[in-house]
């Protein structure tokens, strides 16, 4: 029993430490990225920042996406070619039923902003929170290029989900439950987002994403997914009927509820 424990703890801390030294070098990498671009600009590090933000961000991704299928790749070696990713194909129904379930998310997501507001009004500290998120979406709606939608709505999801669900979950499953391994990545991922906002809400989504990934093993499949929870984001700050898109999205996540307990029921039998 000791033993056990001993284990689980020692499997937790390895994998709290690989996944914040991760985004610690992501950071560092984004740092690097922008002083050299200075350098080579002769502009000083805010302009440099404000006016390349996504071209950073997207090229520092890309760098830390290839960084970890090495690191993968050699520990999958080392481990005698067990699988560290999981790639199984899944049927057509499966892959709807989870397509309608991340849509069906984005109908809670929108009430959980309206509440985030309303609490807002009452509590300084989310007042604050909030508008650290509502600055994030300031940038996206603010500096619309192929850049940012690369890393938002592409590079983001890969990269988290190779190191999050991939890796966090290959390692925290081989001791601990089926819930307890998707709470503790779920709550990394929530995290990992720095913003209490944002955070509350990547921590239920990551419990959805960490759902799919332990019952169909497929990374490739909760990649899609985060996509296509960022990328109707990036289009609904993009777009010059941001009202009507708005509405419209809300419609078809909440049509995609319904449909998904549909779904579910037929899966199930």
């Amino acid at each position: 029993m000791k033993k056990l424990l001993r284990d689980k703890t020692k499997v937790l801390i390895k994998v709290i430490f690989f996944i914040t030294l991760i985004f610690l070098i992501y950071q560092i990498l984004g740092g690097l990225f922008t002083g050299i671009l200075s350098y080579i600009l002769r502009k000083n590090i805010l302009n440099v920042t404000n006016n390349y933000f996504w071209q950073i961000n997207a090229i520092a991704q890309f760098t830390m996406i290839f960084l970890l299928l090495i690191f993968l790749y050699f520990k999958k070696k080392k481990n005698n070619g067990n699988t560290i990713l999981y790639y199984n194909k899944l049927n057509k129904d499966e892959i709807i039923f989870a397509i309608l379930v991340i849509l069906a998310f984005g109908f809670f997501s929108k009430i959980y902003l309206f509440l985030i507001k309303y609490l807002s009004e009452h509590f300084k500290f989310i007042t604050f929170e909030l508008e650290k998120f509502n600055y994030l979406n300031e940038m996206i709606s603010l500096k619309q290029n192929f850049w940012m939608f690369l890393s938002v709505g592409f590079f983001a999801p890969i990269f988290e989900e190779i190191l999050i669900r991939g890796y966090g979950i290959k390692e925290l499953k081989k001791y601990f439950s089926f819930k307890t391994t998707i709470f503790i990545t779920s709550l990394l991922f929530g995290i990992s987002h720095l913003n209490l906002v944002q955070g509350i809400y990547a921590f239920f989504a990551g419990i959805i994403l960490g759902y799919f990934y332990l019952k169909y093993k497929s990374i490739t499949l909760v990649i899609f997914l985060h996509m296509l929870n960022n990328i109707p984001q990036i289009i609904s700050f993009s777009t010059k009927f941001e009202i009507f898109y708005e509405n419209l999205y809300f419609l078809i996540c909440m049509i995609s509820f319904f449909l998904s307990i549909k779904f579910y029921k037929k899966i199930k039998k």
